[in-house]
């Protein structure tokens, strides 16, 4: 199977993962973590007639529908205690094991990539028992016309890693939007 391109949202989750752990609030994180099988491939036999016999042979119908989250993290027990309702459903289900499974999203999606995410979502749920968390690193808080619209994301509830709070190659020191509009690492700790 061919890799894949790793999105932006991804290497900001991973940043943002580094710094956690840094700072102890998580124990460790994996990326591309092992993957569920929701369904099994189907197959079908056929009779094909030989010189001197029947044989059956198997047909594949469709493949199995595999699904891999894109972030498993470890908690430690201050991660616990301070990512609790940060991320989805984790106010009612907890961290079963101290893991939290996660997939990042951009905050405009394509077409149908939403419905998928949640059937994905739910089925991984019904097989395994895990819940795999939909995380939007960043929204901008405002809209085009410059009014506050309150998005929820992940950097606003936490904090925006370093490298994305300053932008690159300037002579004086310039905050991104990103880091005009979320805190640092140390603010959230302290509350």
């Amino acid at each position: 199977m061919t890799e894949r391109k790793e999105s932006d949202e991804e290497r900001m989750f991973e940043q943002w993962c580094k710094e956690a752990i840094e700072h102890g609030l998580l124990q460790h994180f994996a990326k591309q973590p092992k993957s569920f099988e929701l369904t099994p491939a189907q197959f079908t036999y056929i009779q094909k007639q030989l010189k001197t016999k029947v044989t059956e042979i198997k047909r594949s119908v469709c493949r199995a529908h595999i699904y891999t989250a894109d972030f498993c993290l470890m908690l430690t027990p201050k991660g616990r205690e301070m990512l609790k309702g940060v991320f989805q459903n984790t106010h009612l289900l907890g961290f079963p094991d101290d893991l939290l499974w996660i997939d990042t999203k951009g905050s405009f999606m394509s077409r149908g990539a939403g419905q998928e995410f949640a059937i994905n979502q739910k089925l991984v749920y019904s097989e395994y028992c895990v819940w795999v968390s939909k995380v939007v690193p960043f929204i901008s808080q405002y809209n085009k016309k410059g009014e506050h619209k309150p998005r929820k994301c992940l950097f606003v509830q936490t904090w925006c890693p370093e490298p994305y709070r300053w932008m690159r190659n300037r002579r004086t020191p310039t905050m991104t939007v990103k880091g005009e509009q979320c805190g640092t690492i140390e603010a959230f700790l302290r509350g």
